[in-house]
């Protein structure tokens, strides 16, 4: 009768601790989906099953926070890639502006540089009539005395 209850108590150790094995197998392949193990028992073994299902709770709910904060940092990136093309387009369009105002400015100075050519030679014409007309004025008067004399 000893022997029956030894091998009866060491079932009910042995089965409990086989299961809680198995679990434990599967948790470190990666599988949380399985489920809690039974409590059945108040001793050790029990105490032990109760400590895999918390732990297995806790890492749950870890692995799940961390799928949560995944899908933040995937959209603050999309955000921050989206934002990037946005400033992209916008410098390429500030240095598409920059081109033109300078290639505006270029103009500009030619177009000036070819306005102070014709002012100078306007200037340059306007001294050469100058000229021609003080000569013109002096010859009148030379002509004049000339006259004033003859009639004399």
């Amino acid at each position: 009768m000893s022997v029956t209850v030894a091998r009866l108590m060491g079932r009910s150790i042995v089965k409990p601790v086989r299961r809680l094995a198995e679990a434990a197998s599967q948790m470190a392949a990666g599988d949380l989906s399985i489920p809690d193990v039974p409590v059945t028992s108040r001793d050790e073994v029990g105490d032990a099953a109760q400590a895999f299902n918390t732990m297995l709770t806790s890492l749950r709910e870890m692995v799940q926070g961390i799928s949560d904060a995944s899908q933040t940092v995937l959209s603050a990136s999309e955000q921050l890639s989206a934002a990037a093309e946005q400033a992209a387009g916008a410098a390429t369009d500030s240095s598409r502006a920059i081109g033109q105002v300078a290639a505006g400015s270029a103009e500009q100075a030619s177009g000036t540089a070819r306005a102070n050519g014709l002012v100078e030679q306007l200037r340059e014409a306007i001294r050469q009539i100058a000229a021609s007309a003080s000569s013109s004025a002096a010859e009148v008067r030379e002509a004049s005395a000339r006259q004033n004399q003859m009639a004399r």
